[in-house]
């Protein structure tokens, strides 16, 4: 399958675009700087403004799946307090030009990366947890991630969205399962086996139209 990537240049998705060259898809990069990573493989990189839907249209035109891995980009990653230097409602702008192209298209695939607890899950987290939201950045990443899940379910593409927990740079693949309702606000899986895990995902139609909050699969 041809995949395009949304926000291929991030944390998480250029580990993506590796996955899905190891599985053997054709993997489209789209950013809105060029990448700096070179991949083998079936690859191309496409430049532009994602938020407007006539770039939106000429990447999707032969691609049949989609993996949306948009972050917010702060002055430093590291630290949550620190300035937000992305709009605080990227996602949803790009979400809607996204859906204004292909929303209506059965054919397509689409595997949007949320994060644990938006929305209705608000109130799961900890009360520690829920500070932080209100006090970072964090909080209005949460709110965008909630307008734009609301626009991917009311769209008519194949859909899963993926909620996830915080993310470690360790260099590990851990097997991923959903445990809707089971999680903690602490908890935390590696780059690695999130990136994994959205390509499995969007190859698994019996994912459609289904909201999954991921953890590490328990060792017995």
């Amino acid at each position: 399958m041809k995949v395009a990537v949304f926000g291929a240049t991030g944390r998480v998705g250029t580990l993506v675009i590796q996955a899905l060259l190891d599985s053997g898809h054709e993997a489209v990069s789209v950013s809105r700087s060029a990448p700096n990573k070179q991949y083998q493989g079936k690859y191309v990189s496409l430049v532009g403004d994602m938020t407007d839907p006539a770039f939106v249209r000429s990447v999707m035109a032969d691609c049949g799946g989609l993996i949306f891995c948009i972050g917010q980009r702060l002055k430093s990653e590291k630290n949550l307090f620190s300035k937000n230097l992305s709009p605080a409602d990227i996602r949803t702008q790009i979400v809607k030009a996204i859906m204004h192209v292909i929303g209506a298209d059965h054919s397509k695939r689409v595997v949007y990366l949320s994060a644990f607890g938006v929305g209705k899950e608000l109130k799961q987290h900890a009360l520690l947890f829920r500070m932080v939201l209100r006090l970072s950045s964090l909080g209005k990443s949460f709110e965008d991630h909630n307008q734009a899940e609301g626009i991917v379910r009311a769209s008519k593409t194949n859909w899963t969205i993926v909620r996830s927990p915080g993310l470690t740079d360790k260099d590990e693949v851990v097997p991923l399962v959903d445990a809707r309702g089971e999680w903690s606000s602490f908890m935390t899986v590696t780059k690695k086996s999130l990136a994994q895990y959205l390509v499995q995902t969007l190859a698994n139609n019996n994912m459609d139209r289904e909201t999954l909050t991921v953890i590490e699969q328990i060792k017995s």
